[in-house]
């Protein structure tokens, strides 16, 4: 026999490297599985030193074995009732620090307290399948009370009694529509829709105490449906030159009070209007301030001015009938 070649040494050496891999990887899954093998034996025998014993509301009752779809491990928990009559799984360690003390009934929520949309009116304890589970009576911002799982609250899956939802579908309704050619028009549309009901709902808006702090309200229809507001719009004239008004001031956002109108019929229409309001006797005649404005004897225009010659005590007929200086240059 002679000596090897160098091609065949190389392949020796190439098989010699992927037998020393094979080698040490069986090596470390060994390893990794004696591991966890005796890690799992020590949590179970410290999980059945641990039982009958209580923490919180919970009493160790056994241990489980639960498979971590993540790790694709074998995990050992303790297995508990609850004071409730549940049963929870939960690491021991968690629960003998502290971390866990029920099922999930225990909550630390008040009456009171506004969790989302929601405000807690009070708790109870009902039987569902012969467990006792935990719901909370609330109380929503559009109104509607509602009873809902005190751990659905808990970890957000519930923030409304449904308003939410309502909301979040005519939105998508919304830009979906947008998609169609009706952007620029429904765009506006929806802002007036959306300053309109915030006036109304919002407590934080700056203007909330001149319409719901008032009493002032938006009706079911509209508050909980733009399209409804979008229809009747378009059917009442709607025009990008006018703005919502309510024809009673001190009514509410609904279809039979309310108009698109011009800004001088908005400015007319105000609760501190004088124009409207306040009467002049002059020429033989009583008349309000706008009706002598229009009057072809009045040589001026101006509300302003007119307001400030009666209050500076002119005559009736001279505020109304004498030209200003400037006119005059």
């Amino acid at each position: 026999m002679g000596f090897w070649n160098d091609e065949e040494i190389g392949l020796l050496k190439a098989n010699l490297d992927k037998t020393n891999l094979d080698i040490a990887t069986m090596l470390h899954r060994s390893v990794s599985a004696v591991r966890e093998k005796k890690r799992s034996l020590g949590l179970k025998k410290e999980v059945e030193s641990q039982i009958g014993k209580k923490y919180g509301y919970l009493t160790v009752i056994g241990e489980v074995i639960i498979l971590n779809p993540k790790t694709k491990q074998h995990n050992t928990y303790a297995n508990c009732t609850c004071e409730c009559g549940n049963k929870h799984q939960a690491m021991l360690s968690e629960i003998k620090r502290g971390n866990v003390k029920s099922c999930g009934c225990i909550s630390p929520v008040k009456v009171g307290e506004k969790l989302f949309r929601l405000t807690v009116l009070h708790k109870y304890t009902q039987s569902k399948d012969g467990h006792n589970k935990t719901y909370v009576h609330c109380l929503c911002e559009c109104g509607n009370t509602t009873d809902i799982r005190l751990t659905s609250i808990r970890q957000g899956h519930v923030k409304s009694c449904g308003c939410l939802k309502a909301e979040k579908a005519s939105e998508r309704m919304i830009k979906q529509n947008f998609k169609h050619g009706m952007g620029d028009l429904k765009s506006r549309i929806y802002r007036i829709w959306c300053q309109m009901r915030s006036r109304c709902n919002l407590e934080s808006h700056p203007f909330y105490h001149y319409y719901g702090g008032r009493g002032v309200e938006v009706c079911n229809n509209w508050n909980k449906d733009f399209v409804c507001f979008y229809d009747w719009a378009i059917s009442n004239n709607y025009s990008d030159k006018l703005s919502i008004d309510r024809i009673n001031v001190d009514g509410n956002y609904e279809p039979s009070n309310c108009r698109w109108a011009t800004p001088k019929e908005q400015a007319r229409n105000r609760r501190n209007n004088r124009v409207d309001t306040v009467k002049i006797t002059a020429f033989g005649e009583t008349q309000t301030m706008q009706q002598w404005l229009d009057d072809q004897r009045c040589v001026i225009k101006s509300c302003t001015t007119l307001c400030y010659r009666i209050g500076a005590g002119w005559h009736p007929e001279d505020a109304i009938s004498k030209p200003s200086e400037r006119s005059k240059g």
